[in-house]
């Protein structure tokens, strides 16, 4: 199951929740979605990837849930992170992190990231 890329024509939309589908692919037109506030992922264990900086793009991101997804590798929850952390109005994220100890560190040495999650499970 794929997304419409017409997704990103949708240029209103503040609230998407993705939750517990089947989707494999999110199409790189989700960065056009500039004043998104709300981006729930929980539960896709279907999605393979996020597109490369999607997250960084959603400028107006206040929410980011993605809970109970397991990326194949830490390179993965690392990249977003970064992606997490650049973001301005970010000021709740509930995240699965594996890989260990890297992606905990790149968390904790973060204000922001620490100030903003409130859900976190760390996997191996």
């Amino acid at each position: 199951m794929e997304l419409p890329v017409e997704i990103g024509d949708l240029i209103t939309l503040q609230y998407h929740n993705m939750s517990w589908t089947g989707i494999k692919y999110l199409p790189t037109e989700l960065k056009n979605l500039k004043i998104l506030r709300c981006l729930r992922l929980d539960g896709m264990f279907s999605l393979e990837r996020l597109p490369s900086q999607m997250v960084s793009s959603l400028s107006s991101l206040q929410l980011f849930s993605m809970q109970y997804l397991l990326f194949t590798s830490k390179v993965d929850g690392i990249m977003l992170l970064k992606e997490l952390e650049q973001l301005e109005h970010i000021n709740d994220i509930s995240i699965t992190l594996r890989g260990g100890v890297l992606p905990a560190q790149i968390l904790f040495n973060s204000h922001k990231l620490q100030r903003s999650t409130v859900w976190l499970q760390l996997n191996d």
